[in-house]
């Protein structure tokens, strides 16, 4: 890690350690923007509240003075699973999880069968869905058009990689 990485790291534990809800670091607004949507989703679970009713609530709370002015400029919540829970309840969620997943078990279960043809194709699919699942964590990435880009672009080359190798005869054969 450069030393700016290791900076930034340090930075962020501390800002966890010291967490203040009226501050305006990036980990304190992502916290505060979890909280909300968490809320929000509580009120409506299953079907969420669509955008409009996050950003009113986030507001009010801004307004009544729980968090900082600065809150009112994102209108996500940072994290692409609170967002789709808050916003399409449990169901959506459901969809998200799919979506984002599928990629890992089609890639774990190629690397469970064993081919050693296969394997390099697998990891890579395996390695593509995890980073981009675990990127949702603190930003919204599938729900950008540059993110969505990315990852049906990356997903149909890699998948599309692995299925041609699958569907090769075997030596044995």
């Amino acid at each position: 890690m450069n030393i700016s990485k290791t900076g930034r790291l340090a930075q962020a534990v501390a800002e966890i350690s010291n967490y203040n809800s009226q501050a305006a670091t990036s980990t304190s607004i992502r916290f505060n923007l979890w909280q909300v949507a968490g809320e929000v989703a509580a009120t409506s679970p299953i079907t969420g509240v669509g955008k409009n009713r996050l950003v009113e609530y986030k507001t009010q709370q801004v307004d009544q003075g729980r968090f900082p002015e600065k809150l009112k400029r994102f209108d996500s919540s940072h994290n692409a699973y609170m967002n789709t829970v808050a916003r399409r309840g449990l169901i959506g969620l459901a969809i998200l999880c799919t979506f984002l997943w599928v990629p890992v078990y089609i890639a774990v279960s190629a690397i469970r069968r064993g081919s050693s043809e296969e394997q390099p194709y697998a990891y890579a699919l395996l390695c593509f869905g995890l980073v981009f699942a675990i990127a949702n964590l603190t930003q919204d990435m599938i729900f950008l058009n540059n993110g969505i880009i990315m990852y049906t672009g990356l997903l149909i080359i890699l998948s599309q990689m692995l299925f041609q190798v699958q569907s090769r005869p075997s030596a044995s054969d």
